[in-house]
């Protein structure tokens, strides 16, 4: 029989109460760092209804075409419904978000703060504004993406029904995110690496660091003679808005070859122009890598708020950010894509808004 003296044990182990205390601390400190995780988690990744739901196809065995054909039919037009009813669901979670926004800083830009104005609206809230998460930015982007698309879409899918499929592949602009079929986004995959396979296969030269440098220089010491771009609107007032334009004006450096470099690898204009043999207009290209900039300089920046960002995103995240960054996803196991957002990530933080890693990161693999 063991005797507690003092609070300990008279064999000098530990008593029952300080035992029972020890194990409620372990167990509070690992529901904490639990709860903390799950916070970033939340902080970091938008719904998954922001994503295509599952598609349930039949099986053929057993069942003769005209059964199946009819079954798979029915499965096709519960997925796109079921997409539908998400962008429709996701529209109305971002109203009061929209209704923030339009009352915040962003209301003094013009025009519609949701139209071309969107980036610019989202920089003003989280500067200087009550702030915004990546999880709120991305429903934003993606409610705008999806929405616009709708119109479009729901007439098709109410002319065509079960055939809607054989149509989507002619028609990928078309289609709402929540209601793509996995053939469908493995195709656009890989076509948009295909293509940047080829883009760096060719080469080309990236701008020197001193183009890069007088750049930054000039934005730095009068504003008012930033290049006149798609961003140039934006006023910067804190270092949030100044990282951002000084990353997004990095295009002013870029001739016609470079922005046709960087807009294919981003897949940012038609493969109709490289069929043909020309390519979109300078002020096009100019406008369309600016915006696809700022919003990575974005998203970047709202990532690299929460710590090791890359492990707490959900997969189907990865695969998209990755996307977004020009990364290739096919083929390449999870654990690698996380590394190699991980370095862009950490490219972008060691960049300070010069352009010089950024200008490394895009020009070269």
């Amino acid at each position: 029989m063991i005797i507690i003296l003092g609070g300990r044990s008279k064999a000098g182990l530990p008593s029952r109460i300080q035992v029972q205390t020890f194990v409620r601390l372990y167990a509070s400190s690992r529901n904490n760092t639990a709860l903390e995780q799950r916070q970033i988690a939340d902080a970091l990744n938008p719904p998954k209804s922001t994503l295509p739901p599952l598609l349930n196809l039949p099986s053929k065995d057993g069942l003769n075409t005209a059964v199946y054909l009819f079954k798979l039919g029915r499965s096709y037009g519960a997925f796109y419904w079921a997409g539908v009813k998400a962008t429709w669901a996701n529209h109305k979670n971002v109203a009061e978000l929209k209704k923030r926004i339009q009352e915040g800083p962003a209301k003094e830009l013009s025009g519609s703060v949701f139209s071309p104005n969107l980036l610019h609206a989202c920089t003003k809230e989280i500067a200087h504004g009550k702030g915004m998460t990546r999880a709120e930015f991305q429903m934003l982007l993606r409610d705008k993406h999806d929405w616009s698309r709708v119109p479009v879409f729901g007439l098709l899918a109410a002319v065509f029904g079960e055939w809607l499929p054989l149509l989507v592949p002619f028609i990928p602009r078309a289609v709402p995110m929540t209601c793509r079929i996995p053939r469908q986004v493995e195709g656009l995959r890989k076509i948009a690496e295909e293509r940047r396979r080829n883009v760096f296969r060719e080469g080309e030269e990236e701008p020197s660091e001193l183009m890069v440098a007088g750049l930054q220089e000039k934005i730095r010491r009068n504003d008012e003679d930033t290049p006149q771009t798609s961003n140039a609107a934006l006023k910067p007032s804190t270092d949030f808005e100044r990282y951002v334009l000084l990353n997004n004006n990095f295009v002013a450096a870029l001739d016609q070859r470079q922005m046709l470099f960087v807009s294919t690898s981003f897949g940012l204009h038609r493969r109709i122009y490289e069929r043909l043999g020309t390519a979109p207009t300078t002020g096009s290209l100019r406008r369309n890598i600016s915006n696809r900039l700022m919003y990575l300089t974005i998203d970047d920046m709202l990532l690299l708020k929460q710590p090791d960002p890359e492990q707490h995103l959900d997969d189907n995240e990865v695969l998209l950010a990755c996307e977004d960054r020009g990364i290739d996803v096919l083929g390449i196991p999870i654990t690698k894509l996380r590394a190699n957002l991980r370095k862009w990530l950490q490219g972008r933080k060691n960049d300070e808004g010069s352009g010089k890693v950024l200008s490394r990161m895009l020009f070269r693999r």
